[in-house]
């Protein structure tokens, strides 16, 4: 069915996708009638795995943080969870995802711009994710613990993740191993690689169960992998 007004929402939603600018927007941007009004620059590979379990979502509470133009968050949503709320730091982005919510009827919906470290683990989800979220940016800044920190203080029950495995420090961190050495120890930072996947594994081994639910395993270190975690 076609929501009333749908002309002024596309129009304010193409204005902010033209604001935020094409490099901002990782995933492709699809109105209700299935338009394309944006191509995303992210590499689909980095997404989530196209062979995840038929009841990942069933039933869940989900956040999605790093939520972008919610692409993963309507996903979640069509795949029967019960309720889902994106999180965003960038307001436009939000606003854009609300006009999307309203394109798509996505009852069960909700998103909200803030930094994910103000958010209420008073609330915990039954899940967390961080899809297309952690790469190289967060890992340099030191950002990463902080992150993993809150999508676990957020997560009752799974926790998922698209994580690439291994960054070379030489291509993807500038040959700059003694700034990730300021946050990281040798477990972590090797002569040539972060070791990220080994990290985040250790992280979580007390607690939670890891399983690697990507399909392809043929460029394993060389593409994000979608990672679950199940609470112990």
């Amino acid at each position: 069915m076609k929501p009333n007004n749908d002309h002024s929402h596309l129009d304010e939603l193409a204005a902010i996708l033209s604001d935020v600018g094409a490099a901002a927007i990782w995933r492709p941007v699809y109105d209700h009638r299935g338009r394309r009004l944006a191509a995303g620059v992210g590499d689909p590979a980095d997404g989530l795995a196209d062979s995840l379990p038929a009841d990942l979502f069933k039933g869940k509470r989900v956040v999605d943080i790093g939520c972008n133009f919610g692409t993963f968050t309507f996903l979640a949503a069509s795949k029967g969870a019960r309720f889902v709320l994106g999180v965003d730091i960038d307001k436009r982005i939000i606003r854009g995802c609300k006009i999307l919510k309203k394109l798509f009827r996505a009852e069960n919906v909700e998103f909200a711009s803030a930094d994910l470290r103000s958010l209420d683990k008073n609330q915990p989800f039954d899940m967390g994710m961080m899809i297309d979220f952690i790469g190289k940016d967060i890992i340099r800044s030191g950002f990463l613990p902080t992150c993993l920190d809150v999508i676990e203080a957020l997560s009752n029950r799974r926790m998922l993740f698209s994580i690439r495995p291994v960054y070379s420090i030489t291509k993807h961190f500038n040959g700059e191993r003694k700034e990730l050495l300021d946050f990281y120890s040798t477990d972590a930072v090797g002569a040539n690689h972060f070791m990220l996947l080994e990290y985040v594994q250790k992280r979580f081994l007390d607690r939670w169960e890891m399983k690697v639910i990507s399909r392809d395993k043929g460029c394993f270190n060389d593409r994000k992998q979608t990672v679950q975690f199940e609470r112990k």
